[in-house]
């Protein structure tokens, strides 16, 4: 009965992700189309639309006697072809509130599913020009905002408020970093190497240069970890795929934790031999420089073991702008080296043995588990429905 149980929560956690893609990709699917009811092709456009997804899918602007569809109109193609011949229907494609495509022009029906199912890249959008068998690009945020508000009509303050380009709002953005840094953050593995560290530096030497290889030591982690999401968030933005894997992943390793955290049993992204050849390494280091280069081969070797949060934070950031990914990597990165940071405080000041007892008792660390396991479930399921 016992194996059957876990065979059971085994199959669960993996057909829930191919439930959670299906929904992602059938997704809230809307077109606004820019027309006249007395242009045959509009009526067709409407009719295959309404016929293929529903009535609530399809917004149909009348550009006769109405100087303000007529006017937004214009605009339309100021943004997109200011110079091309001005052609009806003119379609603007959503999909999960984002905008992927805008088609001028008459399409057959079978045109249609396969513009809605073919994958666009974050932060772009797609042109199918009348005349043109392949689509044309847009990728300036400002041009993809305005062409945003000319479809749906919304004000650009309320668009703001609550919709980014990639269907993100910045607040749900910060909440996302934040949550996703300070799962990574409380990993008792490495702050069992940090504490490890200060500990053997403070008998070695002293609390003054206790402090000092500390502060070499988070420097470096800080600063491997953040030049390892900057190459990352490049690779996760290349494909439009990869936050289906990403957001799939953090669910099953989500799943792995809660699993180890409700049996009371000690579980581990990390390889035994890694924790052990590392803490081998760190019982040596006593000077800045070592301390530097144990940060750097722990940013490079056991960090990235467990760092499922991180890829879901740097997932969401991948279709952010350059100057925001820096931004928030920058915030990331602050946030998860804040508990060694408060160890090393904590050491200077008064007694690393509150730490020791703390983030090494067995129920604490399922706990911690347990939480993390929440955290990347809920992230991962934000993943696949969200972005």
């Amino acid at each position: 009965m016992r194996n059957a149980k876990l065979y059971l929560m085994a199959l669960l956690v993996l057909t829930l992700p191919y439930f959670f893609l299906q929904a992602k990709a059938q997704g809230n699917v809307k077109f606004y189309i820019y027309g006249s009811r007395e242009c045959s092709a509009c009526r067709s456009t409407e009719d295959f639309l309404t016929a293929l997804f529903g009535d609530n899918s399809v917004t149909f602007y009348e550009l006769k006697g109405s100087t303000e569809n007529a006017d937004k109109f214009l605009k339309i193609y100021d943004c997109i072809g200011p110079n091309r011949a001005k052609y009806i229907p003119v379609v603007g494609v959503f999909v999960n509130n984002s905008l992927k495509s805008i088609v001028v022009g008459f399409r057959k029906k079978e045109f249609w599913k396969s513009v809605v199912e073919k994958p666009v890249k974050n932060g772009e959008a797609e042109v199918y020009w009348l005349g043109s068998s392949q689509p044309s690009s847009i990728k300036n945020a400002t041009i993809i905002l305005q062409l945003y508000t000319l479809f749906t009509k919304r004000g650009l303050a309320k668009l703001k408020g609550n919709v980014s380009i990639g269907n993100v709002s910045i607040v749900e953005l910060v909440s996302v970093i934040v949550l996703s840094a300070l799962a990574d953050s409380i990993n008792p593995c490495v702050l069992y190497i940090f504490t490890v560290l200060l500990i053997i530096a403070s008998i070695l030497k002293n609390k003054k240069r206790a402090l000092s290889i500390g502060l070499f030591f988070i420097l470096a982690v800080f600063m491997v970890y953040y030049l390892l999401g900057l190459g990352l968030v490049n690779v996760l933005s290349s494909s439009p795929y990869i936050k289906y894997v990403v957001g799939g992943l953090a669910f099953l390793l989500g799943s792995y934790l809660i699993y180890g955290g409700l049996r009371e049993e000690t579980v581990s992204l990390e390889p035994e031999f890694l924790r052990t050849s590392l803490v081998k390494k760190i019982r040596k280091v006593t000077s800045e420089p070592a301390a530097f280069i144990a940060g750097l081969i722990s940013g490079l070797t056991l960090l990235p073991c467990s760092s499922g949060p991180y890829i879901v934070a740097l997932t969401l950031l991948a279709q952010e702008s350059t100057t925001m990914k820096l931004l928030f990597l920058a915030l990331y990165n602050f946030i998860f080296v804040l508990p060694m940071i408060i160890i090393l405080i904590t050491l200077y000041f008064f007694s690393l043995t509150k730490w020791r007892e703390f983030f090494f008792n067995k129920k604490r660390i399922n706990i911690l588990s347990l939480v993390e396991g929440i955290v990347l479930v809920t992230l991962g399921v934000f993943i696949l429905l969200k972005i």
